[in-house]
């Protein structure tokens, strides 16, 4: 995707580096704000039956709130090792600022709250829309590529949370109390455990951009696993990522 300069989007007072190479200079400077979607985006699409094609349009952009947040700058290995060359908490906007850099860094995103998962900043991930914001990714880039002078824009933070509903397969009442277990099918993630309320909701957090194998048990009623997607499965309807809302209620049949 191309790269583009979002020098408008940084609000309120920038969290300053706790480290600073000499004099601040703008070409020293690396800025951006993380951030999630409060409002999706709302696009008209306009079909050209002749030339065969679909022009998009955006009726209006999304809109989004700061995700408090610290971001650190890693300088390439040395020896076989990063160093963190300078470490920020982003302001109430999610904006932050890192002054003295003199070389290419990886920034590292941690939010403060389990409910986004943790990544990587990279130029190669730069949104070309205007108003939308670039992603975060989990795997961190093969390539030191945030040089000085960088305005990442707009970094949308990836959400760490699943939630849904389990109701009685025939009478569509809520169960209460049922255990909802997310298992990763690959190892080195942790498992995670939650249960419903008594309106049958449960939400989980902390979860990786994983893939996993979701069980759901209850006290008189059949469990077992509902599938190996992406989160969850539920109603043959299709998968969700963390955030996302579930396909459909999943629906639980009694042992007796």
């Amino acid at each position: 995707m191309g790269r583009m300069r979002w020098s408008g989007q940084l609000l309120g007072a920038p969290a300053v580096a706790e480290r600073v190479a000499g004099p601040a200079r703008a070409s020293a400077r690396v800025t951006g704000r993380i951030v999630h979607e409060t409002v999706p985006p709302v696009f008209e699409y306009v079909d050209d039956p002749v030339a065969g094609t679909t022009e998009t349009t955006v009726v209006s952009p999304p809109q989004y709130e700061g995700v408090p947040a610290t971001v650190a700058a890693y300088a390439a290995d040395h020896g076989g090792r990063a160093a963190v060359v300078a470490s920020v908490q982003t302001d109430a906007q999610g904006g932050f600022l890192i002054e003295g850099l003199t070389e290419s860094v990886s920034l590292r995103v941690v939010p403060s709250s389990s409910d986004w998962q943790s990544g990587w900043a990279t130029v190669a991930t730069l949104s070309d829309w205007p108003g939308f914001a670039s992603w975060l990714q989990w795997i961190r880039p093969p390539e030191v590529d945030v040089a000085p002078g960088t305005d990442l824009g707009m970094v949308e933070a990836v959400a760490a949370v699943a939630s849904g509903r389990v109701v009685d397969a025939g009478s569509g009442a809520p169960i209460p109390a049922a255990r909802v277990r997310y298992d990763p099918v690959q190892h080195g993630f942790k498992t995670r455990l939650g249960a419903t309320d008594h309106d049958g909701v449960f939400s989980i957090r902390g979860l990786d951009y994983e893939e996993y194998h979701v069980r759901v048990n209850a006290h008189g009623y059949l469990g077992g696993v509902l599938g190996a997607q992406f989160l969850l499965y539920a109603e043959g309807q299709g998968s969700t990522w963390p955030g996302g809302p579930l396909p459909g209620d999943i629906r639980m049949i009694k042992s007796s």
